[in-house]
């Protein structure tokens, strides 16, 4: 018989950790873009920050309680912090000065960098809807 994956602990308490870092990060992130406001990127970090940062720390909170909900919040701050970054990307490469779209240098690291945080993304919800620590933990 295999042993119990119950409790908040390995990977589950691994990202438990990242979300709490990820929640201290966009606190300065939003902080930062106040200070800056006259960016396109600072505006849209002032209104998605506070929302990541909200979310970060009730899935924190709610997976410490082991609550069937924290999966679900995880999730939703990778898909708004995915959704941040890929706004945050097109109004960088679409803004630039002059013919309104960038070189092709910055088209290609903006592709790619696209590409490699959805795959990250997708991996992180990945392990929130199969793990099986996930399924026996969260359960109330």
């Amino acid at each position: 018989m295999a042993p119990s994956l119950k409790g908040v602990k390995g990977w589950l308490a691994f990202f438990m950790v990242i979300l709490a870092i990820d929640a201290l990060i966009y606190v300065g992130v939003f902080f930062n873009s106040l200070l800056n406001l006259s960016v396109a990127t600072s505006v849209i970090s002032a209104i998605m920050a506070p929302i990541i940062v909200a979310l970060s720390i009730s899935a924190v909170v709610t997976i410490n309680m082991q609550k069937k909900l924290g999966k679900r919040l995880a999730i939703a701050t990778y898909l708004v912090t995915l959704l941040h970054s890929v706004i945050n990307i097109i109004v960088t490469v679409v803004g630039v000065p002059g013919n309104g779209f960038g070189t092709t240098t910055d088209i290609v690291n903006a592709i790619s960098g696209l590409t490699s945080q959805v795959i990250v993304s997708g991996l992180l919800c990945l392990y929130f809807c199969v793990s099986k620590r996930v399924k026996e933990t969260l359960v109330d």
